[in-house]
């Protein structure tokens, strides 16, 4: 019996379980099985050392393939279980608040209050002009200023 194949297929198993440990990113942990599958073919290897190879590389490409398909499925579930919200600056689109500063996009100047947080402010039609103490909606964010629109 040749232990030679027998040594690559532990030595592409124990890189494979670095890399994974090494990494924040799933990226070796479907050639695991498939080391582990192709080492024990090893041990059932005939006297054709050509074909027996051929046996475990073939072996060793399904149950990568394979592996990679089902962890691709299940993360796939697990991902669509958590639903993406809205984060940081987006977050803020949608929401109501309360104009603290007259908003003119005339004379450049607005200010609301969102959350708690004070932002610079201008409204979505260039011509309008919003009193302090209405309530706005924001449309859109660009920069550092919340583009707003009147309450509907």
């Amino acid at each position: 019996m040749n232990y030679g194949f027998s040594l690559l297929w532990l030595v592409v198993l124990i890189v494979a379980v670095i890399l994974e440990m090494r990494t924040s990113d799933v990226v070796a942990v479907w050639f695991m099985p498939a080391a582990a599958v192709a080492f024990l073919l090893t041990f059932f290897a005939g006297e054709d050392e050509a074909k027996s190879f051929a046996i475990q590389i073939f072996a060793f490409a399904m149950v990568a393939l394979v592996s990679f398909v089902i962890f691709k499925i299940s993360f796939n579930k697990k991902v669509k279980r958590f639903k993406k919200g809205k984060t940081n600056i987006t977050a803020l689109i949608g929401e109501r608040c309360l104009v603290i500063e007259d908003i003119s996009n005339i004379n450049v100047k607005g200010m609301v209050n969102v959350k708690g947080s004070l932002w610079s402010a201008c409204s979505v039609d260039p011509h309008d002009y919003i009193e302090a103490g209405t309530v706005v909606v924001v449309e859109r964010v660009e920069g550092v200023k919340l583009i707003c629109s009147r309450e509907k």
